[in-house]
């Protein structure tokens, strides 16, 4: 059974330039947690799909995680369309890949723009 990719919701921390628009969503996620060494990795494959009618030419995302205490433990910047990059045409989806050692007290997560062009 094929189960859709969940949308991950975010934030504009800039000025949302117009005509752009994208959809951001989460096709595996997993937190692996390593007794051994009292770590975790965050797994994630996650994707971008254009929704606006015109090219993006760059999209710069702040992943920010969070503990069970709600305590900021990393602020990670996530290039998705950058430098030399072919624009991202619209209705063209691209995948993210999300690799990080985290506190093993990891809780959550949110997800900004931070530069889109």
């Amino acid at each position: 059974t094929y189960t859709a990719a969940a949308p991950i919701p975010y934030t504009w921390d800039i000025k949302q330039p117009a005509q752009l628009s994208f959809d951001l969503t989460a096709r595996r996620e997993s937190l692996d947690i390593y007794d051994l060494t009292d770590s975790a990795y965050f797994d994630a494959d996650w994707a971008v799909t254009n929704t606006g009618d015109t090219a993006i030419r760059q999209l710069k995302l702040q992943a920010n995680f969070y503990d069970s205490q709600d305590k900021l433990i990393l602020s990670e910047d996530i290039l998705a369309v950058y430098g030399s990059d072919a624009p991202m045409l619209p209705n063209e989806t691209r995948p993210i890949r999300v690799i990080k050692s985290i506190d093993k007290d990891y809780a959550r997560y949110d997800v900004k723009v931070v530069e889109a062009k």
